[in-house]
C-alpha cells in the first residue's frame, strides 16, 4: 500500500513539476522550488530503498519522514507562489488619531 501511494506522489509531484516549468519557465524561484522538490523526491526514494536495505533501521526511517515533511512543504510553497497568494503583512498604525492633542 505504501509504494502504491509513493507511486501516486511521484506521479503528482512529476505533473507539477512540469506544469510549473512550462507555465512558470521565467520565474525563477517557482523554477528554484521545484528542482528542491525533485532532489527532496530523490532522496526520498533513495531512502525508501535503504529503510528495507537496513531492515527499517531507526535512522533512515526517521530521515524518511523528514524528508517526506519537506517534499510536502515544498508543494505547498509552490502552490502559494504559483498563485500568487500574499503573505501577510503588518499593518502600520497611525496613533495620531488615536490620541487627543
Amino acid at each position: 500500500a505504501h509504494r502504491v501511494g509513493a507511486a501516486v506522489v511521484t506521479a503528482l509531484l512529476l505533473t507539477l513539476v512540469a506544469s510549473v516549468l512550462h507555465a512558470h519557465r521565467g520565474e525563477r524561484h517557482l523554477v528554484r522550488l521545484v528542482l528542491l522538490a525533485v532532489a527532496l523526491l530523490a532522496a526520498q526514494i533513495a531512502l525508501g530503498a535503504l529503510i528495507l536495505w537496513t531492515h527499517r533501521a531507526v535512522l533512515p526511517t526517521t530521515v524518511h519522514l523528514v524528508v517526506g515533511a519537506g517534499i510536502l512543504a515544498t508543494c505547498v510553497a509552490i502552490t502559494l507562489e504559483a498563485g500568487h497568494v500574499p503573505a501577510p503583512t503588518p499593518h502600520a498604525h497611525d496613533l495620531r488619531h488615536a490620541v487627543p492633542a
